[in-house]
């Protein structure tokens, strides 16, 4: 029986904690003890550190008492992937290199990497600290250009610009909030960033892989079409829809596993999950970045179409034993976020069916909070996901998700 451990803060769901236990694995995890550890039962060890600071978090894990033999580390959350990779170095077992998992965490230091690699697989791109600098490379590349943060995730402030004055106002706007969104979303390690990238047309994939200790990745041959925030209309830039549909072109899904491959080799990821997000057009096929880490929803996308557990590979190929990713199609999947036009005051969702009607519905907002968009560093007030094996009926029930309404004041 080999012992794997959470760094950080928990996979959130409960009978996915147990399919691992039940798999053969003890559990534990190395705990922020700034958080709540939910399921704490589950958890044969349970090792509470310090995570205010890289040279905090290593001093509390070397001085820790009673840390057992462990075979390997799992991480699925952004802000602890370095504190990983520290954890890792200290106690022997394989991991990314802590370079690498700061270039896995920090979108200037990666898109750095994509370029040395190969000038082809990256948009131009550039770090920004002033009004200046926007305008000098505005001024370059021309616009639309992309704002965003270096650190954080799921689209949180992250702008699309299409004048001088968007541009301005976005940073304006991004600078003021900024702070408090890095202290609020738990960013303990890294001072905030922005960088600035000329923005690509095209539509937008995800793959999914596992890299073993050589640094080869193991794919999951399904490819994640996602739906962005712009393609329904919307002034921001969250993900909208990710559907697992089967349907991609053998030129071009070859094309996306080729750039894949490069941009993890350019971070050289070891031992790591890939989630590897990709623009595409005619032209060209390019990276928007990649993840070291399962991503949030792509459990529910290849549990439901191919069959796949995604939480037990990662352990598996965290302990170094070969992901097994050779699932069958077999239904039509999909997961949406829903997100209202403006800051404003939630209602409800009309339209929505019961939960029954759907493989997995969280609804995060309550009558009366206050939502907003991404860019403005708001979540998404719901999250709904559907599965179906007759394309048909898989497409009813996509339409009627969309169907639904966010009503606000």
């Amino acid at each position: 029986m080999k012992t794997i451990f959470y760094v950080g803060k928990p996979y959130l769901h409960r009978d996915a904690l147990l399919r691992l236990k039940s798999a053969g694995y003890t559990l534990g995890i190395l705990h922020d003890i700034s958080l709540v550890l939910k399921n704490k039962d589950i958890f044969d060890h349970i090792i509470e550190l310090d995570y205010s600071s890289e040279r905090s978090f290593k001093k509390s894990l070397e001085e820790a008492a009673d840390v057992p033999k462990i075979d390997g580390l799992l991480c699925p959350y952004e802000n602890y992937i370095v504190f990983k990779a520290i954890a890792a170095e200290t106690l022997s077992l394989p991991s990314l290199s802590i370079d690498s998992a700061r270039a896995c965490t920090d979108k200037y230091l990666m898109r750095s990497r994509f370029l040395r690699y190969n000038t082809a697989i990256t948009p131009e791109f550039t770090f920004v600290d002033s009004e200046q600098q926007l305008l000098d490379f505005a001024e370059r590349v021309g616009y639309p250009l992309i704002l965003k943060p270096t650190n954080l995730v799921k689209s949180l402030l992250v702008t699309k610009c299409s004048t001088k004055d968007e541009l301005l106002l976005a940073y304006k706007n991004t600078l003021e909030q900024i702070n408090d969104i890095y202290i609020k979303l738990h960013v303990t390690n890294r001072a905030p960033g922005l960088i600035l990238e000329k923005f690509i047309e095209g539509r937008m994939c995800s793959v999914a892989a596992f890299v073993d200790q050589d640094g080869t990745p193991h794919f999951c041959d399904g490819i994640v079409d996602l739906v962005t925030a712009q393609d329904i209309g919307y002034d921001d830039n969250f993900l909208y829809a990710r559907k697992l549909l089967n349907d991609f072109d053998p030129v071009l899904k070859a094309k996306i596993f080729k750039v894949a491959r490069e941009g993890i080799a350019a971070l050289d990821m070891r031992s790591s999950p890939a989630h590897v997000e990709i623009i595409y057009n005619d032209a060209e096929v390019q990276l928007v970045e990649i993840g070291a880490r399962t991503g949030g929803y792509r459990p529910f996308l290849y549990m439901q179409s191919y069959g796949i557990d995604m939480l037990e590979q990662e352990a598996r190929n965290a302990v170094g034993d070969q992901p097994r990713m050779n699932g069958v199609f077999k239904n039509y999947a999909a997961l949406y976020e829903l997100f209202p036009r403006s800051r404003s005051t939630f209602l409800k969702l009309e339209n929505l069916q019961p939960k029954t009607s759907y493989a997995y519905l969280h609804e995060v907002a309550h009558p009366g909070d206050e939502v907003g968009c991404a860019k403005d560093g708001y979540k998404s007030l719901a999250i709904i996901g559907i599965a179906d094996p007759d394309i048909a009926s898989f497409t009813a029930r996509s339409n009627a998700i969309e169907d639904i309404q966010v009503v606000t004041t």
